[in-house]
């Protein structure tokens, strides 16, 4: 009786609801059996959020549904023969899809990843942007039990993170940490102190591992920062930040051809680096850490942070001023491996010296997921050129090889 009180209720009052991120919790993941003429089964019971979502808008006689993502992947393969008496249709979005247009300052997978060309869909050749660094020592070699080393693909909770039996992080994230030193130096020099640097490390889903990572890196940072202050000014530590400057930070800086983006000298960064190490902090964030990202306490003075987690870095929290990255996660989902990639965004001002640290493998799959982005994106368009309606238009998403 009370639920046919609360539909009367609210029956003649329209409801719009905006969904962001509308390819995460919203899509019904179980499975159902589908007739041959697309009809799905009247006793399927969906996932929770799906049923509520579709439960609250059959209260209401005129309603609206609106989907935000940036991966619709999901959505788009909704079936949308799927109907209950009791909460309508699915979430299929059959009146429209609508692409909003990329700005050119938006550094998003295509401009990353480049394009492979096919033309078969349209699709022209796009080089990819000089940011990367693979990483190909977080295993040291298969066994028949499978890769051994510092972090193998399927490791379990109890799995400690040695590079070659020591507790110590491999030279691959031993060099990304210094990029990152780099990386906040010569911003510090052209933007000044007060501005945000972010560092991402997402090597793993597992809070436990999280944590030992988290104390490597500390223990890096810690051995990067002695060496500042006690190496000779040409040796060591300052040998080795000079090799990189010269040998990765110029010549990717002149890949740009921006003059508004001057690299600068090797004397002007010596001078900065022990201002810039000593404020850089480490945060370990899963939902077990009490660490935090402090951007709101550290608006005027700026701040730096090495961010060391898995699932809650993969989607929404934003890493402010990240520019290096160092990703090996793996994902069989599209949309999984494009959220997780935090470091698409808005970098124009220092986009020469973001790096990306992955696996070949990675790089790969994230390539032949820009491609099915892309092809998508120009059916929506292609689709909404002719006038033509998402419940008529035959939806496909490339699959990966």
């Amino acid at each position: 009786g009370e639920e046919k009180k609360f539909k009367r209720y609210y029956s003649e009052q329209p409801i719009l609801i905006i969904d962001d991120e509308s390819d995460q919790a919203s899509i019904d993941t179980k499975k159902q059996l589908i007739s041959f003429d697309g009809e799905s089964d009247p006793e399927h019971n969906p996932t929770k959020i799906n049923c509520y979502i579709r439960a609250l808008l059959s209260l209401f006689r005129k309603s609206a549904y609106v989907g935000f993502t940036a991966t619709p992947f999901a959505n788009v393969l909704i079936n949308k023969g799927t109907y209950q008496k009791e909460l309508g249709a699915d979430l299929f979005p059959s009146n429209f899809i609508y692409n909003l247009s990329i700005p050119e300052v938006y550094y998003g997978a295509e401009k990353i990843f480049g394009l492979r060309r096919d033309l078969t869909v349209g699709i022209e050749e796009q080089e990819e942007l000089p940011l990367f660094e693979e990483v190909i020592d977080h295993i040291d070699n298969e066994t028949e039990e499978g890769a051994i080393g510092w972090m193998p693909p399927k490791v379990k909770a109890e799995h400690f993170p040695y590079y070659k039996g020591d507790d110590r992080v491999p030279p691959s994230l031993e060099m990304a940490i210094k990029e990152f030193v780099l990386s906040c130096t010569v911003r510090h020099i052209r933007e000044g102190f007060s501005i945000f640097n972010s560092m991402l490390v997402h090597v793993t889903r597992l809070k436990d591992i999280q944590g030992r990572v988290t104390h490597q890196v500390k223990k890096s940072l810690k051995n990067i920062i002695n060496s500042i202050k006690n190496d000779k000014e040409d040796q060591g530590i300052f040998r080795e930040l000079e090799t990189l400057w010269r040998e990765s930070f110029v010549p990717k800086n002149k890949a740009f051809k921006r003059e508004d983006l001057p690299m600068p000298e090797w004397n002007e960064i010596k001078k900065e680096l022990l201002q810039t190490v000593e404020k850089i902090k480490v945060r370990e964030i899963n939902g077990r850490a009490k660490e935090a990202l402090e951007y709101k306490e550290n608006e005027k003075q700026g701040w730096s942070v090495i961010a060391i987690g898995g699932a809650k870095l993969s989607r929404g929290l934003v890493l402010q001023g990240l520019t290096v990255s160092y990703f090996i996660r793996t994902s069989e989902m599209y949309d999984t491996l494009m959220q997780m990639g935090r470091w698409f965004g808005y970098k124009h001002n220092y986009i020469d010296v973001c790096r990306l640290y992955i696996t070949h493998e990675l790089k790969m799959d994230y390539q032949s997921i820009t491609n099915a982005s892309a092809e998508l994106r120009s059916d929506f368009d292609y689709m909404e050129t002719i006038g033509a309606n998402p419940d008529r238009w035959g939806m496909k998403v490339r699959s990966h090889p």
